[in-house]
């Protein structure tokens, strides 16, 4: 969904609880790189500090609740709606 992206910035709509994760240069401001491990068509970056700032709690192992979010391309952006 977003290509050969080497970062990308996330934005959040607190009032529909949506994420956008949308593709940008390396070095932008707000932008995160990709990591990229090899032998993978996967690409990830970190979540935590999003997550604990959106209010999603740790268990006592450190670990989140794993969870799935249906996302969806639109205007060049990866959303999702986030379930707490």
């Amino acid at each position: 969904m977003l290509g050969e992206a080497k970062a990308v910035q996330r934005l959040f709509d607190a009032q529909t609880n949506r994420v956008g994760i949308r593709p940008v240069k390396r070095g932008k401001r707000h932008s995160y790189a990709l990591v990229h491990p090899a032998n993978s068509q996967r690409r990830a970056i970190s979540g935590r500090g999003f997550l604990k700032t959106h209010g999603f709690k740790e268990d006592d192992k450190g670990k989140f609740k794993t969870q799935t979010f249906e996302a969806k391309q639109k205007n060049n952006m990866v959303v999702f709606s986030l379930k707490k």
